[in-house]
């Protein structure tokens, strides 16, 4: 395995981590690659999830990528993980996105609000 595939095997499985501590079943798919069935790094969430692990990433272009991953996929929205320099912890890495691709998880969050004020009443 070349030392940048290693780079993103080692982040993937990070974020893995952290979404296993965070009570979310997922895993890596097998095989990932830059074609036209590539949906994600992380399978098991409702939405792609892309993990960047350069030293210095084009955030437009990883952004773009992961959107095009998500018009192949049969989800609404997705993200970038992208890991900080000298920050080991996939908490303290940088999740983006598309504000339009932001729209999913605010209508979701509205959703759950809205049910718990209603269920106060």
């Amino acid at each position: 395995m070349s030392y940048a595939s290693t780079k993103g095997y080692t982040a993937e499985h990070a974020v893995v981590g952290w979404y296993l501590s965070h009570g979310l079943y997922v895993s890596r798919p097998r095989t990932t690659s830059h074609s036209d069935t590539d949906c994600g790094d992380i399978t098991g969430v409702p939405w792609v999830t892309s993990v960047k692990n350069h030293a210095r990433i084009k955030l437009a272009d990883a952004v773009d990528e992961m959107s095009e991953m998500v018009r192949r996929s049969e989800w609404e929205t997705g993200f970038v993980v992208h890991k900080r320099l000298r920050k080991g912890k996939p908490g303290d890495w940088y999740v983006t996105l598309t504000l339009d691709l932001m729209d999913p998880f605010i209508h979701s969050y509205l959703a759950t609000t809205k049910t718990q004020r209603d269920m106060r009443r």
